[in-house]
């Protein structure tokens, strides 16, 4: 592999490095900074996980800095877009599901020409 396909590969292992660590990320804003710190760790060491285990698949050269630093961009482009638009269609699927559940719950409503008697 040349270097130019090392470096496209290590941002695209650092961007799914973010997907994974995503929810332990989300987990530690929760939290007090005790523990969010912990999830700060565990997330990065998950990120460095995924990261020898994808140079190790596809049998990446020797390290070197230019493979950390694309990693980190695909991490770090990942937080900025992806992870943003991600949360903002759960939030729309989230809001759809119970829009749907108050509307099953929610009486039927009258005619606009409805008066009190029952008469058109």
């Amino acid at each position: 592999m040349n270097s130019i396909a090392v470096c496209i590969a290590c941002a695209a292992c650092g961007a799914v490095s973010g997907l994974i660590c995503g929810p332990l990320l989300l987990i530690g804003k929760g939290c007090r900074p005790a523990l969010r710190a912990v999830f700060d760790a565990a997330a990065l060491l998950l990120a460095g996980v995924s990261f020898v285990a994808c140079s190790a698949l596809f049998r990446f050269p020797a390290l070197r800095l230019y493979m950390l630093a694309a990693a980190a961009l695909g991490f770090w482009l990942y937080l900025k877009s992806l992870h943003r638009l991600l949360a903002f269609l759960a939030g729309k699927m989230y809001n759809t599901y119970r829009s749907g559940r108050r509307a099953k719950r929610a009486k039927p409503k009258r005619p606009s020409a409805y008066d009190e008697r029952g008469k058109i």
